[in-house]
This record gives C-alpha cells, structure tokens and sequence, in this order.
C-alpha cells in the first residue's frame, strides 16, 4: 500500500491535499501502477522489487511530476485504478 498527498491548483493556496492510495494487492485497484514486472510483494524480504520500487519512487518524487491516473473516490480519499506508470517518467532520472 503507498499513499500519495497530491495537491493541485485549486488547493495551491491553501494546506489542503488529495489524499491518493495505492492499493497494489487489490485486482484493479492499482495492481500493475509500477509495471508488471513489479507485481505487490514483501519489500523487506524482496531485496530486489526493493530496488526497483526505489527506482521509481525517486522519479515520483522530483518537484512538479505529472503522473496521470484513473482515480475511484472511497470514502474520504481517491484509490488508483488501471494506471500503469509510463517509462517516460523514469527517462529524466537522474544517472547513478
């Protein structure tokens, strides 16, 4: 599960967000967000889905980063739906 804190331009004034969750081990909710090569798993016991989820996570977290997503509202906060992170997004990370 990954929550995002999203805020737009009708909350760019203001403290208020979008709370965004990611549900990845929920069919449709999200499941292949970072690719199918990255399915849901135990992160502290997959060294190696670590890495990568890393990898993507750094290239969501650069200032201004647009990231297109089907969102259902639940509850008080928006989930992921049937989005796939495109690889364009990763093509201006930074080279290690």
């Amino acid at each position: 599960m990954l929550q995002f804190l999203c805020k737009d331009s009708s909350s760019q004034l203001n403290k208020n967000f979008y709370r965004i969750m990611l549900y990845s081990y929920a069919e449709n909710k999200g499941e292949y967000f970072f690719g199918k090569d990255l399915p849901a798993c135990n992160l502290y016991r997959n060294e190696k889905a670590y890495e990568k989820l890393s990898h993507h996570l750094n290239a969501l977290l650069r200032f201004n980063v647009l990231v297109e997503a089907v969102l259902e509202r639940v509850n008080d906060y928006f989930v992921i739906k049937d989005t796939t992170i495109k690889q364009s997004i990763l093509a201006g990370d930074v080279e290690e």
